[in-house]
């Protein structure tokens, strides 16, 4: 599943406020067994797309950019790469919101669009904000 985000600017930097729903606890645990998985599990990707037709692929990865609460959590999760993180209730049914930073590496190249591609995976990611600087 994909959907796209028009931009149409130069940006210096997008920030994305995302989230994860964990689909299958055992078959998570299991991803994270593969060796290839030390920086979390990929559940989604962010393609960048810029007006020369160059494209830039950000991974979502479980554990790295987003994660899931568990029951009996109330402490917020924490996750490698991210800026803040807002926990929506301190229930497993609730999210939590966590915000990344990606810099641009070609900031006069303008940002036509970004299109947030989920992958076959235990989780699915859930994008709640994109703002542009």
């Amino acid at each position: 599943t994909e959907a796209t985000v028009p931009v149409n600017r130069e940006v210096r930097a997008l920030y994305f406020v995302h989230a994860a729903r964990l689909l299958d606890r055992e078959a998570m645990v299991e991803a994270f067994k593969d060796p290839s998985a030390w920086a979390g599990v990929p559940i989604a990707e962010y393609v960048v797309t810029y007006a020369s037709g160059e494209t830039v692929t950000i991974p979502v990865r479980y554990g790295m950019e987003v994660r899931d609460p568990e029951p009996g959590w109330c402490v917020v999760p924490i996750v490698y790469d991210c800026m803040h993180v807002t926990p929506m209730t301190c229930e497993a049914e609730g999210l939590h919101l966590y915000t990344m930073q990606w810099r641009n590496p070609r900031p006069n190249d303008a940002v036509v669009s970004v299109t947030i591609r989920t992958l076959d995976a235990p989780a699915q990611v859930v994008l709640a904000r994109l703002s542009a600087q």
